[in-house]
């Protein structure tokens, strides 16, 4: 009898689209920087498949970063960074949607991130193809796939365009903001637990790095959990797609 509920209970997982067994979703806000990459510039966050802070630091290197993605096993992994880059001048068709959107966004082309040594974000999506990483096309495959996120444009979505001003301004002003990114995103996904870091009242610019990867975590995982019902995928796979998170529909 309890090898049938098992039986059971994984069969509701599969028709339901969820990977078996333990899942992590992991934020990576990925600084721009790339030889040598910014001390301490790169946010991290892991969540567990119950949406709990595991991991909530920054890192530094690729290796940094790479090291902590191994050590997670099976995850889903959400980059704050351009994933794919074709284009020489211009914009891509995802930010051209993101604008349509009414989302700010600037223009990713290789011209632009040649200033800060390449495509940070290309590199870290060939060493993560290493470890058995491969691109999202859909969002809703199984195993260990990669996401390009936008923390900016789904608290823009999230908040009607009004979203909260965590970078700019005096201590408490920039700790409010926090607090509010995290009462917007809670708000929206219930189940998620924020690093307890992001409410101090200081100013560091690490706190910005962690919140965004929290954010990038954050959409992953409503999207696994609600199977797409939360999030919007824009743009293709010739130039990059972003998962953003938005109001429930479908």
């Amino acid at each position: 009898m309890a090898n049938y509920l098992i039986f059971i209970i994984h069969l509701r997982i599969d028709i339901r689209g969820r990977p078996c067994g333990d899942v992590r979703f992991i934020g990576v806000d990925l600084g721009w920087r790339m030889d040598p990459p910014r001390e301490e510039g790169t946010g991290f966050c892991q969540l567990d498949d119950g949406g709990k802070v595991e991991v909530a630091r920054t890192m530094t290197s690729d290796q940094d970063i790479l090291d902590a993605v191994a050590r997670a096993g099976e995850a889903w992994v959400a980059i704050d960074a351009s994933l794919k880059v074709p284009n020489e001048t211009g914009l891509r068709s995802c930010e051209r949607a993101l604008r349509g959107l009414g989302i700010r966004v600037l223009p990713t082309n290789r011209r632009f991130l040649a200033r800060f040594g390449g495509s940070r974000g290309e590199v870290m999506v060939d060493k993560l193809s290493d470890l058995g990483y491969r691109t999202a096309e859909k969002g809703g495959e199984r195993g260990r796939l990669i996401f390009e996120a936008f923390p900016h444009g789904t608290l823009h979505l999230l908040s009607g365009g009004r979203r909260p001003d965590y970078k700019k301004g005096a201590p408490p002003h920039r700790a409010e903001g926090r607090r509010q990114v995290v009462e917007l995103i809670t708000g929206w996904e219930p189940a998620l637990e924020a690093p307890s870091a992001l409410l101090a009242g200081s100013p560091d610019k690490a706190l910005e790095d962690i919140l965004d990867a929290w954010v990038c975590a954050a959409c992953i995982y409503s999207h696994w959990l609600n199977h797409g019902r939360t999030t919007l995928m824009v743009g293709d796979m010739d130039d990059g797609r972003i998962l953003l998170g938005c109001q429930r529909h479908g």
